[in-house]
């Protein structure tokens, strides 16, 4: 028999399966939709399920589960992700109140990602760099 870690586990397909086939039954924190719109220039909550449904979520791997600090017997499934030149954290969780329900907690550039803090040549310089005669 498996530990409460992998009873509670959701895996990333199950999310994305959702986001397409069912969207009503995935919600959203307040806190997620303004993150995905700085982060990632989605702005509502219907964007930010078709960019995680439609296959924006390149090179997934889990991150691990924990337990709510908010919510008990509730278990927070966390994914880390690129999407182009951007690395992401996603963290979800079935509804304590509906367990045929998915809530994302938190859909953020992932500070921790060692790229994601390192600057490149061409965003220091875009004019040298980019193609542009400087004068």
């Amino acid at each position: 028999m498996g530990n409460q870690e992998d009873l509670n586990k959701i895996e990333l397909t199950e999310l994305i399966d959702m986001c397409n086939l069912k969207p009503q039954n995935v919600t959203l924190s307040n806190r997620v939709i303004s993150d995905g719109y700085r982060d990632f220039n989605l702005e509502s909550d219907k964007e930010i399920k078709v960019f995680i449904g439609g296959g924006n979520l390149e090179e997934p791997f889990f991150a691990g589960c924990s337990p709510s600090d908010q919510i008990q017997d509730v278990m927070i499934t966390a994914y880390k992700f690129r999407s182009g030149t951007k690395h992401g954290y996603l963290a979800y969780h079935r509804k304590a109140n509906d367990v045929s329900k998915i809530h994302i907690k938190s859909f953020h550039k992932d500070e921790h990602h060692p790229k994601t803090s390192v600057a490149t040549l061409a965003s220091v310089f875009p004019k040298l760099l980019g193609g542009e005669k400087s004068e």
